[in-house]
């Protein structure tokens, strides 16, 4: 990716905190706070597990990542590749698309990862997304696909982990492109005629005929 899609950043910012103010359980104490994480499942998954091994109640984890980017043609804006303002400026109309991030829950009890589940789902429905800005733009985030994908083969609730998954999307993601400065627009053409001297006519030698 080029370096203006450093913005990508900023949108994974703010499923972030979306994730972070919609989840709570107020069974939970202080030390047992819900955490929000960016990694891909078996990262998380490794960071979850750990605090298990080591003796530890681990408390709740959700983890996201930016799984699909799809940029349509037909939500471009304008048709153009590039403006030229002032005779001077260079400037792309900001590219739209769409971002999907992978939500994977992890949770002890399966009370608990429906409750986290519950509150995502409600807070972000199709017909009423969560609503926020970045950058002066509206961002909505809608939670989708959300399933059930708990083990069953553990034996011992104890050593169950309750995990739930689904989609988070943000239907019209904008990066922008800057305005740069470009000196190199050609401001004229010079036409350069060539004309073909005459040559001069032959010159046709007599030969002396004096035998």
């Amino acid at each position: 990716m080029k370096d203006e899609f450093v913005v990508f950043e900023e949108y994974a910012k703010i499923v972030k905190n979306a994730l972070e103010s919609v989840t709570h359980d107020y069974n939970m104490t202080e030390e047992d706070k819900i955490s929000v994480i960016y990694a891909t499942p078996p990262v998380a998954f490794a960071k979850y597990t750990q605090e298990t091994v080591n003796g530890q109640k681990p408390g709740p984890l959700i983890s996201y990542y930016l799984s699909d980017i799809e940029i349509a043609p037909e939500e471009q804006l304008g048709g153009f590749a590039s403006i030229l303002l002032e005779k001077k400026y260079h400037y792309k109309p900001p590219v739209v698309a769409k971002l999907s991030y992978k939500v994977t829950i992890n949770a002890i009890k399966e009370s608990q990862a429906d409750l986290i589940q519950s509150q995502i789902v409600m807070a972000m429905p199709f017909n009423r997304p969560y609503a926020t800005n970045i950058n002066g733009q509206w961002a909505t985030l809608e939670a989708k696909d959300f399933e059930n994908e708990s083990s069953i083969e553990i034996e011992t609730d104890q050593d169950k982990i309750s995990t739930r998954s689904g989609t988070i999307e943000i239907a019209r993601a904008y990066f922008d492109y800057p305005i740069q400065v470009n000196d190199k627009f050609i401001k004229g053409i010079n036409s350069h005629i060539y004309s073909i001297e005459k040559l001069p006519k032959f010159v046709k030698v007599k030969n002396n005929e004096n035998n």
